[in-house]
């Protein structure tokens, strides 16, 4: 049988138009329902500019061959990222006192119950740092914080491997 005339392969601009009105529909309707069941709580954020931000000052200190540091205000609530040199005019942290540029002051949802060291132990209140070498390491260092459902996290920071890990519990350096 021979076929003459047009072909009938293809959509339509119409039937296009139709279908991509009807997906739209359907996302608007159903993404809402969704909202609640991803979790974006304000301890996977933390958790995410933490472990983002221990990352890239890793990488920071070796592309600039610079030690930089991230200090903990415990007292303060605030994490400040820092170059480690001091200056007169800065506290022995590398902060002026007077101006906190660029410090990230961290969710009243969460509280960082102490940052342990292997050797200085636990800091539970006041400054402390952990500090990024150019070598391509940094301090070991363990951070605990619990959230509002008591939960209790901790951020383990391994002096040369490039990854921070998240334990959901509290954990301690082995004696």
């Amino acid at each position: 049988m021979i076929r003459s005339g047009k072909s009938n392969q293809g959509f339509t601009l119409l039937e296009l138009v139709i279908v991509i009105a009807l997906m739209g529909l359907v996302m608007f309707f159903t993404l809402p329902n969704f909202e609640g069941s991803i979790s974006f709580n304000e301890t996977d954020r933390f958790s995410r500019w933490l472990i983002m931000n221990v990352l890239s000052l890793k990488e920071k200190s070796v592309s600039e061959q610079k030690t930089y540091a991230m200090v903990f205000d415990l007292d303060d609530r605030t994490i400040q990222k820092v170059d480690d040199t001091i200056k007169k005019e800065e506290d022995e942290f590398g902060i002026d006192d007077d101006t906190r540029p660029g410090a990230y002051e961290w969710p009243e949802e969460i509280r960082i119950i102490d940052i342990q060291y292997p050797k200085k132990g636990k800091v539970t209140f006041g400054k402390t740092k952990i500090r990024f070498h150019a070598g391509g390491y940094s301090d070991k260092a363990l951070i605990h914080v619990e959230d509002e459902d008591f939960r209790q996290i901790t951020f383990i920071i391994e002096p040369f491997l490039s990854d921070v890990k998240r334990v959901e519990s509290y954990i301690e350096f082995e004696n």
